[in-house]
């Protein structure tokens, strides 16, 4: 029978590039899981995916979705932004709520996160899975519009 495809949205507008030019040993080393890294040119995050947000990070810089069929997805806002506890982040959503492809769920004001490296990383974090990744590197995506991964 035909496979079906399961992928995500951009969960934030900009320039996709490789993990491996994330400046963070934890994304280029891909210790969470595989996935995309995005410049962003916007402060509103989305729900890369149709399903439950399993986890909101206290600090807002980061949350993981839980789709239909399982799989994990992690949307990790900013380089070392945990340091800012949670100063400058907003979340839209409780934790444990149904979201939809695109529905916002973190938005951010970079005024307050100084000079922080605003890349955004979407992680699928299912090991066993994670070689079948097929990821859109090097195009200006939009947020809930462009699919940046597919697997």
């Amino acid at each position: 029978k035909m496979e079906i495809k399961n992928s995500c949205k951009a969960p934030i507008s900009g320039e996709t590039i490789d993990l491996s030019e994330v400046n963070d040993p934890v994304f280029s080393n891909k210790i969470l899981g595989d996935g995309v890294a995005i410049r962003p040119n916007e402060n509103i995050v989305s729900s890369p995916a149709d399903g439950i947000l399993k986890l909101i990070f206290r600090t807002g810089h980061a949350f993981v979705v839980e789709t239909e069929n399982g799989d994990e997805i992690m949307v990790h806002i900013g380089i070392d932004t945990v340091q800012y506890q949670g100063k400058g982040f907003f979340v839209l959503k409780e934790q444990g709520s149904q979201v939809k492809a695109g529905e916002e769920v973190i938005s951010f004001e970079k005024k307050y996160l100084d000079s922080a490296d605003m890349s955004t990383m979407l992680i699928y974090m299912d090991e066993e899975k994670k070689k079948a990744l097929d990821k859109k590197i090097g195009i200006t995506c939009k947020r809930a519009i462009d699919t940046v991964l597919e697997w």
